[in-house]
């Protein structure tokens, strides 16, 4: 009877050290599993950001190399309707900046400071329901005139008329 009883609980220890390596494996899948989500999700942000950039590297050169040429050219480009079937938008707005701040590369947060102070163009590039967002400074000495945006999807027409570089301006066409 005592050897029965012996053999039961050497049965029951076993179980439950079974149970506990059971639940300790388990745990370690889902640590395990829950890293790979997260890195999963940092490549995909990564990759939405290289596309980002991608399309406002395009629109950057596009409109250097406008600005570089003689006046009178016209130029034609267009920008897909979406990135991996991802809306996006483009925009290209001003900011107010120092001259203090255009030598040091940084941003006056679109604070007009007065006389001595300088109209900088960007490009804004982001996804429409993320954060995602890249901002670019149009370089050289350039005058951007946009008043219809870029369109995407369709075609955009760059010219250069008086030194000055048009963006979809009804004035000056492409045609």
């Amino acid at each position: 009877m005592l050897n029965l009883t012996l053999f039961k609980m050497r049965k029951a220890q076993v179980s439950t050290e079974f149970t506990i390596l059971v639940a300790f494996m388990l745990f370690v899948f889902l640590i395990y599993m829950g890293a790979i989500q997260e890195r999963t999700l940092d490549f995909a942000k990564n990759s939405d950001m290289v596309l980002l950039e991608e399309i406002s590297q395009v629109i950057l050169t596009e409109i250097d190399n406008t600005a570089f040429t003689e006046n009178g050219f016209r130029r034609v480009f267009e920008l897909p309707a979406t990135l991996i079937n991802k809306e996006y938008e483009v925009k290209i707005c001003a900011f107010y900046a120092s001259y203090k701040d255009v030598l040091d590369n940084t941003r006056n947060n679109h604070v007009d400071c007065g006389g001595s102070d300088v109209l900088i163009p960007e490009i804004i590039v982001k996804y429409t329901l993320q954060d995602n967002t890249v901002i670019r400074k149009i370089s050289r000495n350039v005058v951007i005139d946009n008043p219809y945006g870029i369109k995407l999807g369709e075609m955009n027409c760059l010219r250069k008329e008086n030194n000055v570089v048009y963006i979809n301006n009804e004035t000056y066409d492409c045609e």
